[in-house]
């Protein structure tokens, strides 16, 4: 009995995984997003400010940044790479969602680099965050 409630429980918490996949929509530029929580709030256009978390991984699925806290932005700032600041753009106070950046949207031929030199996004690389968008100003 015990272990076909655990069974049913797995089950149950595979199928929400899944649920929360939404319908992949890609814009113009290339930029990949899939909704995976409905927001209901404002929308952020370039200028505003907005209070985040997020997650960013490379095309093998390795984290290459993890925000443990949230984090303010300014959406269009230019120390922000395109995609980014599109996916700002698209969501919804309160929405969770993921996007997909090809290089020519992300951080290009030349990658990224930490102090030091170290290789953190390779060059030509397509990367992925998954954004919470917790607050717009």
């Amino acid at each position: 009995m015990k272990r076909l409630l655990m069974l049913s429980i797995v089950l149950l918490l595979s199928g929400l995984t899944f649920a929360q996949d939404g319908k992949k929509t890609t814009t113009e530029s290339g930029l990949t997003y899939i909704r995976l929580l409905d927001g209901d709030g404002a929308s952020p256009k370039d200028g505003d400010k907005v209070k985040i978390w997020f997650i960013g991984r490379l095309s093998t699925g390795k984290v290459f940044e993890k925000v443990e806290k949230s984090v303010k932005f300014t959406v269009g700032d230019k120390g922000l790479i395109p995609g980014f600041s599109e996916a700002l753009t698209l969501m919804k106070e309160g929405e969770r969602a993921r996007f997909i950046m090809p290089p020519e949207i992300a951080y290009g031929e030349k990658g990224s680099t930490a102090l030091g030199g170290v290789v953190v996004v390779p060059p030509s690389e397509t990367i992925s965050f998954e954004i919470l968008m917790q607050k717009v100003y």
